[in-house]
């Protein structure tokens, strides 16, 4: 009697390991064979302000892991691996030194400039200001404008487009600067 309830258990056990490596179990019913094999942590920053001096950390590390966890990609077609390797964050890995070569939110050393709500949702748009370190722009500040959502938790990036611009000088900023 002991044999058969053995061969049995073993059976009913093989039968669930199957149903849950083909088929699975969950709300999408999807086997832990053809399950993504690592999910990104979801990570959030507190404002927007303290997400610009984080990012500058982590773009100073290059660490395009870490940067991933606080994307919001709910509804993109943005693959983890484009993400993991940095292509979504850099144009051409060989030349980091030219801030142009940052696709995603901005380069680093980059300084919180401004925030404001995007009227009747909970999208930010986020400034930040940086300056071109080339010979033939010496200087020249630039402003990058990127999105965040705000969430309950915090504020997280999105992977839309980024805008960045020269900054154009005023007719005071001389006279501001000699104060």
């Amino acid at each position: 009697m002991r044999a058969i309830f053995g061969i049995l258990g073993s059976l009913a056990f093989a039968f669930l390991m199957v149903i849950y490596l083909f088929r699975g179990f969950g709300p999408d019913e999807t086997g832990a064979l053809f399950r993504e094999a690592t999910t990104l942590p979801t990570h959030f920053f507190t404002t927007p302000e303290t997400a610009v001096r984080r990012i500058n950390t982590i773009l100073a590390a290059n660490d395009w892991r870490q940067l991933s966890q606080y994307y919001e990609l709910d509804g993109t077609d943005i693959s983890k691996t484009e993400l993991e390797t940095g292509q979504f964050f850099i144009g051409d890995a060989q030349r980091l030194s030219d801030p142009r070569n940052y696709l995603h939110p901005f380069p680093p050393g980059a300084q919180f400039y401004g925030v404001r709500q995007l009227e009747g949702s909970d999208i930010f748009e986020v400034d930040v200001l940086w300056e071109m370190d080339v010979p033939w722009a010496k200087k020249q500040k630039h402003v990058t404008r990127f999105h965040m959502k705000r969430f309950p938790e915090g504020y997280r990036l999105l992977p839309d487009r980024v805008i960045t611009q020269a900054l154009q000088p005023t007719e005071n900023s001389d006279e501001q600067g000699e104060d």
